[in-house]
């Protein structure tokens, strides 16, 4: 579940936020979620690192995630030294570790 809201703009109208992101995160599995039954789940955007992206990242292979400029990455986790795995608007993926910073 996400929680939505709305946030008033510069320009006098509003435009959709979210408040609260996935509970339990988008990478959590079936078999991990009647394990963690017992225990309490993040309140917001599940486990793992977060990432700030520095560029841009448009890829047409199927594996890879894609992400804007200063994207938060979620659910981060790293793959070896060059790659990391994580979540971006829904989407799970690869990516190369020199186009973000820890965060």
């Amino acid at each position: 579940m996400a929680v939505v809201g709305f946030q008033d703009t510069a320009e006098g109208g509003q435009q959709r936020i979210v408040v609260r992101d996935v509970v339990g995160g988008l990478a959590l599995k079936e078999d991990e979620a009647s394990a963690q039954a017992s225990r309490q789940l993040p309140p917001d955007g599940g486990v793992g690192k977060r990432c700030l992206a520095g560029w841009n990242r448009f890829v047409p292979e199927e594996d890879e995630l894609d992400f804007p400029k200063n994207a938060e990455i979620k659910e981060a986790e790293r793959v070896n030294e060059d790659w990391f795995w994580g979540v971006y608007a829904g989407q799970k993926g690869v990516f190369p570790a020199n186009h973000v910073r820890e965060l």
